[in-house]
């Protein structure tokens, strides 16, 4: 009778103890996953190709067993010792997303041209005059591109007319300066004088555009057949505008005229002038609210 209860006495302990240690493990990975870790996450939506510094993230504290593989803990993984942004959007990133580097591109002087190209668009490269963009448009920057069009007209008369063909095109290179590029920081004079005299020594600079494929198709017939101006836009501003272009004889049409359109009393106006002479309406009323809201506030602050 004693050696039956001896061994169900070991059996008892041995499943005992197996049943402790299986706890204890349970409660050594919960608490393991439970250990609070920080984490980068977007503070907004982050379109493909924004580029990521500590105004675009914010640091939160999520359990260790949430944190993604690769994903970023510290602002200052954003950026190098020198203070310049090392990664950009290589996809959309949602607002609230954890910020993992596969999901990022890594920038930097070997960074090329198609690695900024968002998806689904293309990148087109004009050239242009030095004099009409040097020190005007910037990688980033937000532009509408002009048509400046000679043709013929049903009556055959040739005419000229200005075209805004494109509203709201990205610019994703102005010569060697690509988005997201991280420059070399030039300290010594020399440097500075080497890398002014190399940029003013190009007479013509490369302009490329991030464009869908139709846009692209625009792009290059449009600078085929005509002359291309650009017309930065503010930034934040992406709104999409009706235009009918306006045309040499339309402008200059009363120009052989005693009446003309800006004399008072006249009736006769196109409709490019009577548009200009709408909006330089609007624009003195806004300049008169402006100036009435000073006023108020100068007399409330007496």
């Amino acid at each position: 009778m004693k050696k039956p209860l001896i061994i169900a006495g070991v059996i008892g302990l041995m499943t005992a103890l197996s049943i402790a240690g299986f706890l204890n493990s349970i409660e050594s990975k919960y608490r393991k996953g439970a250990q609070k870790v920080n984490v980068l996450m977007a503070k907004e939506y982050l379109e493909q190709g924004t580029m990521l510094d500590e105004t675009l993230v914010e640091v939160k504290q999520i359990p260790k067993e949430y944190l993604q593989p690769k994903a970023l803990q510290s602002v200052k993984d954003l950026a190098d010792a020198d203070g310049q942004r090392l990664y950009m959007a290589q996809v959309p990133v949602e607002k609230g997303e954890q910020i993992v580097t596969t999901k990022l591109f890594m920038l930097g002087m070997d960074t090329g041209l198609s690695a900024v190209v968002p998806t689904d668009r293309r990148a087109v490269t004009i050239v242009f005059d030095r004099e009409a963009v040097s020190g005007v448009v910037k990688p980033g920057n937000k532009v509408d591109i002009i048509g400046i069009f000679q043709y013929y007209d049903k009556n055959n008369v040739s005419q000229q007319a200005a075209i805004t063909v494109l509203q709201n095109v990205q610019i994703l290179g102005v010569g060697k300066s690509l988005l997201g590029q991280v420059k070399p920081v030039l300290k010594s004079k020399k440097d500075i004088e080497k890398s002014m005299t190399l940029e003013s020594s190009e007479n013509r600079i490369p302009i490329s555009f991030s464009l869908s494929p139709v846009e692209a198709e625009i792009l290059v017939l449009t600078a085929e057949k005509s002359s291309i101006k650009l017309s930065l836009r503010a930034t934040g501003d992406e709104k999409i505008f009706a235009s009918r272009g306006a045309k040499l004889n339309e402008i200059v049409k009363d120009a052989g005229s005693e009446k003309r359109w800006s004399d008072t009393g006249s009736k006769e106006v196109t409709p490019l002038q009577a548009e200009y002479m709408k909006q330089a309406q609007q624009t003195q009323e806004m300049q008169q609210r402006a100036i009435d809201l000073l006023k108020k506030y100068q007399q409330q602050s007496k």
